[in-house]
């Protein structure tokens, strides 16, 4: 009888030891990286770097885009960069959506792209809207973060500086594919 009432304690002590454990630390928290307020960020399908600001309260990634036209299931949209070039491109109609954020509700359409920070590149679907009055071009959402990234907003804000050559290149023949 006396050993059943001390297995009881030991037994929940384990339980309780393991289940703190698995709260603390996990195998998804340790494959995800790290990143700021701000990224730098380059698109393929446009061969251009942004600084993008992350913003885990969109749940869609939007880019700046101008001129955007929608027929027979095909988006045309023009990009700028920092240095004012444009670049205009056609895509295809991901879907048509609402997009609500504190001044209300908007259409907006959306179109997959490839986004790549530090090697990594990732798919994901961007709303294409006109954010010439905001600071950062690109805005990366949940969408983008999700399974990836955690946000960690002490770390130093990433500033406009020319990506390295090699990844000028490498933007440049992936969106001539």
């Amino acid at each position: 009888m006396n050993r059943k009432r001390l297995l009881l304690p030991i037994a929940i002590c384990a339980l309780a030891a393991g289940w703190i454990h698995n709260l603390s630390s996990t195998d998804t928290d340790t494959a995800k990286r790290v990143i700021g307020q701000t990224a730098r960020v380059g698109i393929e399908e446009v061969a251009m770097e942004f600084v993008a600001r992350v913003d885990t309260g969109a749940a869609t990634t939007s880019l700046h885009a101008e001129e955007v036209r929608v027929a027979n299931e095909m988006v045309d949209f023009v990009v700028f960069n920092r240095d004012g070039s444009r670049v205009p491109l056609r895509l295809p109609l991901a879907r048509m959506g609402t997009v609500r954020n504190s001044g209300g509700s908007k259409e907006r359409v959306f179109v997959e792209m490839t986004l790549n920070h530090e090697g990594e590149s990732k798919r994901v679907m961007v709303n294409l809207n006109n954010r010439a009055r905001l600071s950062y071009p690109l805005l990366l959402g949940r969408n983008w973060l999700m399974d990836d990234y955690l946000v960690d907003v002490s770390r130093e804000p990433e500033t406009p500086a020319r990506a390295a050559d090699g990844q000028n290149q490498r933007l440049q023949s992936l969106a001539r594919q």
